[in-house]
């Protein structure tokens, strides 16, 4: 079934569900740049053909071989930060001519190969580095990062658990692993290991973003109105924070302020229409309706999501929660 649109939320991501109100947070925490760390994950920007295969210019080739190894790794790392894909595998492919059973290049190229999307190119690389260092954290982040990407949960937990073992104290490590127990339905077990990294992290909003997604799985809407209070705190402008708070009291029954932050956010328009869109989750089809009639009143001509979600609306059956 297709479901529209939440003005801050990517409606392809809906194959995550698990039911009809879930689907919203899942939405709004991916599309708003969940962060497992305090640097959120970027994606890079795609490319024509593979980054492995572009040709590089002699000039690049002739200033890298100026390089040691320890200065191209440097460089790569720091590139992989600013989300410089194509400098990054540069610098690591280097790396590894220089030592080619370095097991820092090889998890480092693998990592930056999950984030350009060539999985199959990064478990080769990821699978080197562990076979040369079974215990390397980089490598069993990046690799149970992949598997959770690509909805291999099991997998995905096999290898953060192994790194948690060995890193029992790594915000990093505990983050994908709460979000991987999350997305396996065991929001238990996720809460134990986010509420460790708001302890650890204190000052990093978005440990206190993953755990109050986790709340809104588990359907303590006040807990979720708390977490995300505390990421507010330390970021107030945030427009993921402010977003998922919104929605947080929406399902909290504290609608006003909902309302009020989704239009911080965004148009008055677009709050009615997120409104709506959250009522119509939860079944309750005539407020939902309202709202969306609102938004088109306001926007009329302009507002196309809350028209074809008010077109859903009539056409889906929508039972009460």
């Amino acid at each position: 079934m297709k479901i529209t649109q939440f003005s801050y939320i990517n409606p392809r991501l809906t194959n995550l569900v698990k039911c009809r109100i879930v689907p919203l947070f899942l939405m709004v925490l991916m599309a708003s740049g969940c962060a497992t760390t305090s640097e959120s994950v970027q994606k890079f920007s795609p490319t024509r053909g593979s980054i492995l295969e572009e040709n590089v210019r002699e000039d690049k080739n002739e200033s890298l071989e100026k390089l040691s190894y320890e200065e191209l790794l440097f460089r790569g790392n720091k590139y992989l930060r600013l989300a410089n894909a194509k400098l990054a595998v540069l610098h690591f492919q280097m790396a590894l001519k220089r030592q080619p059973d370095s097991v820092e290049a090889h998890a480092a190229l693998g990592e930056t190969l999950t984030l350009t999307g060539e999985n199959q190119a990064a478990h080769i690389y990821l699978d080197k580095a562990l076979s040369i260092d079974r215990h390397n954290r980089q490598a069993l982040l990046a690799t149970g990062r992949l598997y959770r990407e690509e909805g291999d949960y099991i997998q995905a937990e096999m290898y953060l658990k192994q790194g948690r073992q060995i890193y029992p104290a790594d915000p990093e490590i505990l983050t994908e692993l709460g979000i991987t127990y999350g997305r396996m339905d065991q929001e238990d077990q996720a809460e134990q290991l986010l509420v460790k990294v708001v302890e650890l992290k204190p000052r990093d909003a978005s440990a206190y973003n993953n755990l109050g997604f986790n709340y809104i799985l588990m359907g303590d809407y006040p807990a979720a109105v708390s977490a995300f209070q505390g990421g507010l705190e330390l970021e107030p402008d945030s427009p993921r924070l402010l977003n998922n708070l919104a929605a947080a009291y929406a399902l909290n029954s504290q609608h006003r302020k909902a309302f009020n932050l989704f239009r911080k956010t965004g148009t008055e328009a677009t709050a009615y229409n997120d409104l709506g869109y959250i009522f119509m989750m939860l079944g309750q089809t005539d407020t939902a309706r309202e709202y969306f009639e609102n938004a088109l009143r306001l926007n009329p001509r302009h507002y196309v999501l809350a028209k074809e979600n008010l077109s859903l609306l009539e056409t889906e059956p929508w039972p009460e929660r």
